[in-house]
């Protein structure tokens, strides 16, 4: 199963809202950032603890930690390209938030927008899921292990760090 070839396709399917349940957000992030890359679309994340940002930049978009307000932003700019919403689950219940949602998910039409759920768990109240849609992580085999184990290496190389370890170690790693 190829996940980027995968989430590309429901990313290009024009569903507004796109739910990614996993534990591993670094790995859902990564993937996200690569397809957006490649396909040239702006990419943007928001948490609580840093609001709205353009992916890989400094900069944050002010007074946007706050669920409700980084959505009225989302609403309001006429940028289109891929939000990915970390940990928002907790947030989807709210009426001001459910609307919103609604809102910006119905003008996807106008202004190319797609908020991307990352979270642990979430259930999308039936109106929002039927303008989703779910994406799953695979697992990841030894052989995916090891390309992380790879990337990993190659960031310490970069900032001028040597790994240590064996291939033992990293064929143990990979095993478990």
């Amino acid at each position: 199963m190829d996940e980027r070839k995968d989430l590309t396709l429901i990313l290009k399917s024009r569903f507004p809202l796109v739910a990614i349940e996993t534990n591993e957000e670094a790995r859902a992030i990564a993937l996200l950032e690569n397809i957006c890359h490649r396909e040239e679309w702006a990419f943007f994340t928001w948490s609580v603890t840093e609001g709205i940002q353009r992916h890989g930049r400094a900069d944050r978009v002010a007074m946007t930690q706050e669920f409700a307000a980084a959505l009225r932003h989302i609403d309001k700019t006429l940028q289109n390209g891929v939000y990915a919403l970390l940990d928002a689950h907790p947030y989807i219940g709210e009426p001001v938030v459910q609307r919103l949602l609604r809102v910006i998910a119905q003008g996807y039409n106008q202004t190319a927008r797609t908020l991307v759920f990352v979270s642990p768990s979430l259930e999308l109240p039936a109106d929002l899921s039927r303008m989703s849609a779910r994406f799953r992580l695979s697992v990841l085999d030894a052989a995916g292990v090891r390309e992380v184990i790879r990337e990993e290496a190659k960031l310490y190389e970069s900032r001028n760090e040597k790994p240590r370890g064996t291939r033992e170690v990293v064929d143990l790693l990979a095993q478990h």
